[in-house]
């Protein structure tokens, strides 16, 4: 959860390249046994800093321009929690190691959807509701005359 690294392309792309440095000066420090380690790490280096100014130029800028990632939606993907969770509260740290399984929608746009296998449930309570006279018609009806 990089500050920079907020669009789904960032997401794929920013912690595969991390990984690829790290593999590679390990690769180098575990295969040479008298090698220059110190002088290895200035490529490690700018490669990092070549990656992260890839991902913002390359990534971030034309999803922000887009409208993928704003202010309402300050990430593009996310890990949807299957149990409720307190929305201004702090995540919990291994919430960090949960796979990323949603597309992020703002706040005010979300819809409560019932669980899988509830839909028909569901459509038979609010045909229920309607035809006995209630739901949000007829309250709205009797309230208005």
């Amino acid at each position: 959860s990089m500050v920079f690294v907020r669009s789904a392309l960032s997401v794929h792309f920013f912690p595969r390249m991390t990984l690829f440095y790290f593999l590679a000066y390990h690769l180098y420090l575990y295969s040479v046994p008298y090698g220059f380690f110190d002088v290895a790490l200035i490529p490690w280096i700018l490669g990092m800093i070549h990656s992260m100014i890839f991902t913002v130029i390359s990534l971030e800028l034309p999803a922000w321009s887009r409208g993928a990632v704003s202010m309402d939606s300050p990430r593009e993907v996310y890990s949807k929690l299957s149990w409720p969770e307190w929305s201004a509260g702090i995540p919990q740290d291994w919430t960090l190691f949960l796979p990323l399984n949603s597309r992020y929608i703002p706040i005010h746009d979300r819809r409560s959807e019932p669980a899988a296998g509830m839909q028909p449930l569901v459509d038979n309570l609010i045909d229920g509701a309607r035809e006995n006279g209630g739901g949000p018609e007829a309250s709205q009806n009797s309230d208005g005359e």
